[in-house]
């Protein structure tokens, strides 16, 4: 099983507002910016990816130079739907609180890699419960009250200003007064809780979402169905899923299955080098399994077989061959086709 490296990421959309915030208590975020090999530049393009433990990092320290130990649940409140991207706005023109919800969970990936989000429902209430899936993160106190922060400004965006849950909850004991929370979450709050996260009524879900718009609802499917296949989570997945339906075509190369993925071969390699493996590596194995397949379950020639596989000669078949498996197609034919 090949192991996956890939390091998370996040929109930089993610710091709307981080700088003007700052700025409230005089530090000069462009300094800290620099400090994590980011500038203003990064932020002023939204679709911009940066490392989610840099982006963590820079809430923590942030934090610490502003004195402010609910500096992230106050960012939060800064945020918008539109922080979220084309994520938000798919929510937006879903039909009820349900649906956007799990709109969010589904496509979420497209805005930030490493958190997990789960909706939790019981037959009165619904539990939405925040953790991070990351390794290498010393403090999560400003993320998680982030995330839970923007999770109740979502859904205030949506049913309104007036809504609030039934109870807000943190794993973390609180470092300053509960009512500098209260006056942000707007509920009950629980400290050193078995989760992070809010709880509210089931009914809620079912609760109409106000003035969508069908039309807008199908081009931002479709966009973000062209965004899966360049930015989804299992790209390697997509990929292995190309080479076999174009081994052996002149379909099957580099450049033409990047194009079928809505971006350019370098940036597939490099996807691919995050998983761990390479587009040469998948398509070596597509052949290793079809060779095998090919000459167990069917009567073709090893020439008929490395045509179809995608050789020009038959003698580099064999070599590939006996790399894979360690002895000639037609020894391993044989051997493996004794009781046929």
């Amino acid at each position: 099983m090949i192991q996956r490296a890939t390091t998370p990421r996040v929109r930089s959309a993610a710091l709307s507002g981080y700088l003007e915030l700052l700025q409230e208590f005089g530090v000069k975020g462009e300094d800290l910016l620099k400090s994590y090999g980011l500038s203003t530049r990064d932020l002023a393009d939204p679709d911009r990816y940066i490392s989610y433990i840099s982006f963590i990092d820079l809430l923590e320290e942030a934090a610490r130079l502003a004195d402010c130990p609910e500096f992230g649940l106050l960012l939060s409140q800064r945020q918008e739907l539109a922080t979220l991207g084309v994520v938000g706005l798919l929510a937006r023109q879903q039909s009820t609180i349900g649906q956007a919800l799990e709109s969010i969970l589904h496509h979420l990936h497209l805005h930030v890699e490493g958190i997990s989000i789960q909706i939790e429902k019981s037959p009165d209430l619904v539990r939405m419960k925040f953790a991070i899936n990351t390794p290498g993160i010393t403090s999560l106190r400003q993320i998680i009250e982030l995330n839970v922060g923007l999770g109740l400004k979502t859904m205030r965006l949506l049913l309104g200003e007036k809504w609030s849950p039934d109870s807000v909850c943190f794993m973390h004991s609180p470092t300053v007064s509960k009512a500098i929370y209260q006056r942000t979450v707007l509920a009950p709050l629980l400290f050193n809780w078995e989760y992070d996260g809010f709880e509210f009524a089931r009914e809620t879900l079912a609760f109409p979402i106000q003035d969508t718009n069908d039309h807008l609802q199908r081009y931002l499917h479709r966009y973000i169905e062209m965004l899966g296949l360049q930015y989804g989570e299992d790209i390697e997945a997509k990929t292995r899923q190309l080479i076999a339906d174009a081994v052996g075509t002149e379909q099957c190369t580099l450049p033409l299955v990047a194009q079928h993925l809505c971006m350019d071969d370098r940036t597939l390699q490099r996807r691919l080098q995050e998983s761990g493996t390479s587009f040469r590596a998948l398509l070596e194995a597509q052949r290793a399994r079809l060779a095998k397949r090919h000459l167990r379950d069917s009567q073709k020639s090893l020439t008929e077989v490395a045509l179809l596989l995608g050789y020009s000669e038959l003698s580099a078949f064999s070599r590939s061959f006996r790399r894979w498996h360690g002895c000639s197609p037609k020894t391993w034919q044989a051997d493996n086709n004794k009781d046929s």
